[in-house]
């Protein structure tokens, strides 16, 4: 909806391009929409004490205070991280002792061996009791999601081997999920303990 101002703007209404005579385009094109003007502010004048040489002087010991105020954030922030990273380095080796690498690792070949050996049993192995019936896991991607869901207990249900052969594979893959998930939780726990003693 198009509004405009009257032209004679005592009250300041808004009216419509259509009025009771009808739609008037010369009309419309004569008034014009202007806003009001915002009556000027006088600006105060600087201080005596700042005019001329004395402003420069101020804005060079402002930028010289803040120049220095960024080399003290800069070191600081750089101690900071030297500190960080001398934590995490200490942090890694007591990891190291403690063979969490090494179990992380096992964790990870459990899953690839067993998530693909799932997949073959269930396209290899899998009989169809309907027609159109096929296997949930039938591709690689699939028996990865479900081996990592499965492995973390966590258990979706929306993926699952339906073959006798890859529901063996799944109990088996469902206790080194429990067995390597607690040695792992238990091998971080006593390496956070052993950092805080």
């Amino acid at each position: 909806m198009f509004l405009m101002r009257e032209g004679r703007r005592p009250s300041g209404r808004l009216v419509l391009p259509f009025t009771e005579r009808g739609y008037n385009p010369g009309e419309m094109a004569a008034q014009s929409v202007t806003a009001p003007r915002l009556p000027r502010v006088p600006m105060p004048g600087l201080p005596a004490v700042l005019r001329g040489d004395a402003l420069g002087k101020l804005s060079g010991m402002m930028r010289d205070t803040a120049r220095e105020g960024g080399r003290i954030a800069a070191a600081r922030g750089r101690a900071q991280a030297a500190a960080a990273g001398a934590w995490a380095g200490g942090l890694w080796e007591i990891a190291r002792r403690e063979g969490i690498p090494r179990l992380a690792l096992l964790m990870l070949l459990i899953h690839l061996g067993l998530s693909a050996l799932t997949y073959l049993a269930e396209v290899k192995t899998f009989v169809p009791l309907e027609e159109g019936q096929s296997p949930l896991i039938d591709n690689m991607g699939k028996a990865f999601w479900w081996a990592i869901v499965t492995m973390t207990t966590t258990g979706y249900g929306d993926l699952y081997p339906v073959t006798q052969l890859g529901r063996m594979l799944g109990g088996v893959l469902m206790v080194s999920g429990i067995l390597t998930s607690g040695m792992f939780t238990a091998s971080f726990a006593s390496m956070l303990v052993a950092t805080r003693l």
